[in-house]
């Protein structure tokens, strides 16, 4: 084995026999919200070249609007089910449960089959099973080369680690990202491939109930935990309203909005609150009705909230931490700010509502981009050159 002088590793002896179809297996932990989503369209990427690809989800806790056209195209598609733990006590239960629940789907397709590539769409705790049952080469997806702040906890360091120690191969979606993995002292394969634009969401036609045309809206969007920055987009909101009287901001999304309380109370009549899991069904008319999405992330890596404004045509205001600025060129797909800058936010916002053909612009980029640079069909181009590269052996 020897190192590349990027860093990449170039393989001298690969096990893989040279296949003209390969097979290959995408095992996802994520049950739901956006890691389901971005699941589906992963293996949807990959099956446009490799029609008999294999996927094995988690069973969503509750109906998804688009988990049945996946159920229709793949070829085989078993569930398993995963147990959350109400309390620390639990967690023993939950590993011995779950480990049986994996294991049972995976003897249900492995019988028969050998997979040459086994993608991980995201890091999970389960993953020391894989190379055990698998002669394959494993390729996970690190959303995070770091836990996020209000996250950083032993077991989504343990999470993260078991998934680093047992791959083969890495993907993340930035060249940012890259380098913290190789600044940590990880010398696998790494490769760097854009997070896909969300577009499978049901159309509505009818928006004139959605929008009240005397308001100015803001969305906030997804979990709300203390790297999004939801206390900085609250501190704004003031000097917003001394501007622009007529602003509503809509947070939408479950966590603890508690601890938000004292910045909130001075607001509230500004505010609307969705503190809750937002189903699929709802996610357009949320979108619809925004006239900026605001991304005042605190520290982070990629977002998905990100790709779902690019694909509602909605101008973004967001922070150039992580890969962030990879995606979003300041002043043509979007805003980027310095984060943790609650004046500059706020002047951000006033801008583009008091200019709405910059706005307008913006938002037509940003869907542009998204639709090229971001799609799942060039996606699923390089996934498939993964593929062949580790069915041929790695060059650098």
């Amino acid at each position: 084995m020897k190192y590349c002088k990027n860093g990449d590793i170039q393989m001298s002896k690969v096990k893989f026999q040279q296949n003209k179809n390969p097979r290959v297996l995408i095992l996802s932990f994520g049950h739901r919200g956006g890691m389901f989503h971005y699941t589906l369209h992963f293996a949807s990427a990959i099956q446009q070249y490799l029609p008999d690809a294999v996927l094995i989800v988690r069973k969503p806790e509750r109906d998804d609007l688009i988990i049945g056209e996946f159920i229709a195209k793949f070829k085989t598609f078993p569930m398993f089910d995963l147990l959350t733990s109400p309390t620390p006590f639990h967690f023993i239960w939950r590993v011995l449960y779950n480990t049986i629940s994996l294991i049972r789907s995976i003897k249900e397709i492995k019988s028969g089959n050998r997979f040459d590539v086994i993608f991980v769409p995201a890091p999970g705790y389960l993953s020391w099973i894989l190379p055990l049952v698998f002669s394959g080469k494993i390729v996970t997806v690190i959303h995070d080369p770091e836990p996020h702040l209000g996250e950083r906890n032993f077991y989504n360091n343990l999470i993260l680690r078991l998934s680093l120690m047992f791959s083969d191969a890495l993907i993340t979606h930035g060249n940012t990202l890259r380098k913290e993995l190789f600044d940590k002292g990880i010398r696998k394969r790494v490769f760097v491939i854009p997070h896909g634009i969300y577009k499978r969401f049901p159309k509505i036609t009818n928006t004139s109930e959605i929008k009240p045309k005397s308001e100015y809206n803001l969305l906030f969007f997804g979990r709300i935990v203390d790297y999004k920055g939801l206390d900085v987009l609250l501190k704004s909101l003031d000097d917003v309203k001394r501007k622009i009287s007529n602003i509503k901001l809509r947070i939408s999304g479950k966590g603890n909005i508690e601890k938000y309380r004292e910045l909130l109370n001075p607001v509230k009549d500004s505010v609307i609150i969705e503190n809750k899991f937002i189903p699929d069904k709802d996610i357009p008319s949320l979108f619809l009705w925004a006239d900026i999405v605001v991304l005042p992330y605190k520290e982070g890596t990629q977002s998905g909230v990100l790709t779902l404004a690019y694909s509602f045509k909605k101008p973004v205001i967001t922070t150039s931490v992580g890969a962030i600025p990879e995606v979003v060129d300041h002043g043509k797909t979007g805003i980027t700010i310095e984060p943790s800058d609650p004046v500059q936010l706020s002047e951000s916002i006033v801008y583009l509502l008091e200019n709405p053909k910059i706005a307008k612009k913006i938002s037509y980029l940003g869907y542009k981009k998204g639709q090229k640079s971001l799609s799942w069909e060039r996606i699923g181009r390089r996934l498939y050159s993964i593929v062949e590269e580790f069915s041929k052996g790695v060059k650098c």
